[in-house]
């Protein structure tokens, strides 16, 4: 096998010069040491510039072994697994040392690894070899770029341009040496150079980008990464982290317009305070208050509470302009597809009764075993059923409602799109670090986590859609086996969405609630302007942009609360049971905060346990009606009681 090089290409790589034909063995020797990386028995002639080299042929065994391994190692590579690949690698050069591309190859990913040093040998052997390949001189080139050596790197990618001009990866590594030499409009048009030979080349798309962002050019390096979104290919891992590195820079982007654009963006609340007032009739008034957990908005309605305004409230402290402003607004779009509805006469209330509390825990006995067999104690397990039942309601009622919202703000408020960005990318970011928490799973009934997973599935589906690539959210709920049906529900949606009348969004969440399972374990009550009964949901309007899995109703955890404590008086004296009932009637004197889960209160009587309000309120009323049944002690819990005694029944 011969190969042949110049003194020139061998110059620019070893720094030799000066050897010509006539001067002996003494410039072969030195040629034969800088391919010591060839096989015994190599020999080399020059003549004038040209030399030549002659390499003995592996045996045909060893060709044909070494041809399967460099598959086999670039599927390796492909797939990321790059410490296998170099292994295989090695051995393909061990049986053929010339194999094509091998070198070039396994300099690749040994820049991937981080092996700088061990990267540029391999390619300076490859281009001592064919030193007119200019894909080695591009690799060999971002090799001197990594070490802030711009202009080595400049003259390796330029030699390589001269072999294959217009080439779009030689045409990035120039515009990145270009970049970081701070030479930008130069590096801006080496990178458009790259783009339009090549419109799918991602690496050349980020690369703009991050040359707009240099230049403070921050609405034009957003249209770039857009475009990388919708234009550029996925073509392996290395891609993969290129598209990773373009999403956060993305974000980075959107948070700096939406900060410059605040001006706008209050006067856009601003105008829709006006409107929400004139269309509800009642005045909209904001404040910042402590809000639970991840809650960072909620609005009141009045004729929810029977107020005379609306009331938005804000979470209090450090919290972003350019966030409260969004959230200002999604809260407005609850206030005006509430009044249109209620125009219309098509407005209803998303409600439980103790027949679907019912229906949700008898749909749920089994999980309430598993969690005992866990060890959790009674009234742990029915407070944490009723929180995740109640989330998974508020989740239901939701979700389809705020992606109708979120698709109405981004097509009506453009000025409001990057916040709108900015705060969707944190409300998706959190609700996958909480589905995807192992503890969390591991304590959420399977029946539950299957709800949740298949409406976050959805959610992040319509997130990724609306921002055209922009976000990969779904990525990670694609790998739980209800992404298939979140995929379907999402298509649902879209399908049920696209021509709405005022009060038909409540029927996506029958749509939804069919779909999962759960169509009875809520039902709905028309508007009839009046006050809605007790036993309403009375905080569905912690809808959203929040988690609903973080969201408290009180009616279901009265149910189980009460059937904790028939649970315990069960095997308590009367005596006992009295005493509790006489030390909680004394605390309640103070008043109950029954509005509060934290479990603040403690019982003499039951020393090694702490309570929160409505725990105290159920122990007080199953206690009265154990010990004096047609006594009154002033609570309107009859209806949890009965269905507390149904389950209770159905346990013995």
């Amino acid at each position: 096998m011969t190969f042949t090089t110049t003194l020139k290409d061998i110059e620019l790589l070893s720094g030799v010069a000066g050897m010509s034909d006539n001067e002996g063995g003494g410039n072969t020797d030195r040629l034969r040491r800088f391919f010591d990386f060839l096989p015994e028995g190599a020999s080399f002639r020059i003549e004038g510039e040209i030399v030549t080299i002659t390499i003995p042929e592996s045996q045909a065994t060893q060709k044909a072994e070494a041809a399967r391994l460099a598959e086999k190692a670039a599927q390796r590579a492909r797939k990321g697994e790059y410490e296998k690949a170099k292994d295989i690698y090695r051995r393909v050069l061990e049986l053929d040392p010339v194999h094509p591309n091998t070198r070039r190859d396994l300099a690749m990913i040994c820049a991937e690894t981080g092996d700088n040093d061990e990267a540029k040998d391999y390619l300076i052997e490859s281009l001592r070899l064919t030193p007119e390949d200019p894909w080695s001189l591009v690799v060999l080139a971002n090799q001197y770029a990594k070490e802030d050596d711009q202009e080595t790197a400049v003259k390796f990618v330029r030699r390589a341009l001269e072999l294959k001009p217009g080439d779009p990866w030689a045409l990035n590594t120039l515009a990145t040496a270009l970049m970081e030499g701070e030479k930008l409009e130069e590096a801006l048009k080496t990178y458009e150079e790259a783009i339009s030979n090549d419109g799918s080349f991602a690496n050349a798309h980020y690369g703009r980008a991050m040359v707009l962002i240099r230049m403070e050019r921050f609405d034009d390096a957003a249209k770039a990464l857009r475009e990388m979104f919708a234009n550029g290919k996925l073509q392996d891992s290395r891609t993969k982290i290129v598209f990773e590195k373009a999403r956060s820079a993305y974000i980075h982007v959107q948070n700096i317009i939406a900060n410059n654009r605040l001006s706008k963006t209050d006067s856009l609340v601003q105008r829709l305070i006006a409107e929400g007032e004139t269309l509800s009739g009642y005045p909209v008034q904001f404040e910042e208050g402590p809000l639970d957990a991840q809650i960072v908005a909620k609005i009141k309605m009045a004729w929810r509470h029977d107020a005379d305004h609306h009331m938005v409230t804000l979470r209090e402290g450090d919290f972003p302009k350019l966030l409260k402003n969004y959230h200002s607004v999604h809260e407005l779009m609850h206030l005006f597809m509430e009044s249109d509805a209620r125009d219309k006469g098509t407005n209803r209330w998303f409600v439980t009764t103790p027949e679907t509390r019912t229906n949700s825990a008898m749909a749920l006995k089994a999980d309430l075993r598993r969690l005992e067999k866990k060890g959790y104690r009674d009234d742990q397990v029915a407070g944490l059923i009723n929180e995740l039942v109640t989330g998974v309601n508020l989740f239901l009622f939701n979700c389809p409602i705020d992606m109708v919202i979120e698709r109405r703000i981004w097509k009506e408020y453009p000025e409001l799109r990057e916040a709108q960005f900015c705060g969707l990318a944190s409300i998706a970011h959190n609700s996958r670090k909480v589905t995807m928490d192992p503890k969390i799973r591991d304590i959420v009934p399977p029946t539950l986590l299957c709800i949740n997973d298949i409406l976050n599935g959805v959610f992040a589906l319509f997130v990724d859609e609306l921002f055209e690539g922009a976000t990969a959210y779904s990525a990670a709920y694609s790998k739980f086996p209800t992404f298939k049906d979140a995929e379907k529900l999402f298509v649902l949606w879209k399908k049920q969405s696209a021509n709405l009348t005022p009060g038909s969004e409540y029927d996506l969440v029958d749509s939804f609630g069919e779909f999962l399972g759960i169509r009875d374990w809520y039902t709905w009550k028309p508007d009839r302007g009046f006050l809605p009964p007790e036993d309403i949901l009375d905080d569905v309007e912690k809808e959203g942009t929040t988690n609903p899995d973080l969201l408290k109703a009180k009616a279901p955890a009265s149910v189980m609360y009460l059937l904790s404590a028939l649970m315990r008086y069960q095997q308590m004296e009367e005596s006992a049971i009295r005493a509790i009932l006489m030390e909680i009637a004394v605390i309640g004197m103070q008043g109950l905060d029954y509005a509060s889960a934290e479990k603040k209160y403690e019982l003499k009587t039951l020393s090694s346990e702490r309570f929160c309000g409505l725990e105290m309120m159920c122990l007080l009323y199953a206690a009265g009606q154990r010990l004096m049944p047609r006594e009154s002690v002033g609570m309107d819990l009859n209806d949890e009681y009965l269905q507390a005694l149904q389950l209770f029944a159905s346990e013995k």
